[in-house]
């Protein structure tokens, strides 16, 4: 090897646009309601952590919906072409990887995929995530995947 090849690649920071989803890092667990149901049937877990690096943050995700339960790991970085994140989402139900996106724009989080969109509001306290589901226009034959949830930070 010679002497020029010994030196270690400049490591770039991370984008400063990443710092707006600082406020998902940690625990949650969720808790809502199926647009028409008369009572909560929903239940879940998150846990948002930064993967090494801070350039992508991994969300691991526990959800139950009437009993039917399913695991997701999402990881999401920051795309400065629409200054928003594309997220990528693996999942048990099925063998397609998902493109979201996802925005935080003051208290506002939004994450959308082709179909449907979720717009919520974080807490002054940064403690609670009160939002919901709905279809985007064009796609309400969607609509069996519309709920309000409510997610709680835990730690």
């Amino acid at each position: 090897m010679s002497e020029e090849n010994k030196a270690l690649p400049e490591i770039s920071t991370p984008p400063p646009a990443l710092k707006r989803l600082e406020r998902l890092v940690g625990k949650w667990t969720m808790t809502g309601r199926s647009i028409g149901s008369d009572k909560d049937n929903i239940t879940g877990t998150a846990n948002f952590e930064w993967l090494p690096g801070g350039y992508f943050l991994k969300n691991d995700g526990n959800i139950e919906v009437d009993g039917f339960k399913f695991w997701s790991m999402e990881i999401i970085g920051y795309d400065p072409a629409i200054d928003a994140f594309t997220s990528h989402v693996y999942s048990s139900m099925e063998s397609q990887v998902r493109v979201y996106h996802w925005d935080f724009q003051g208290d506002t989080l939004t994450h959308w995929e082709e179909t449907s969109k979720y717009t919520g509001t974080i807490s002054p306290d940064g403690k609670t995530i009160a939002g919901g589901w709905r279809p985007l226009e064009g796609h309400e034959s969607n609509e069996g995947n519309t709920y309000d949830a409510l997610m709680t930070r835990t730690e």
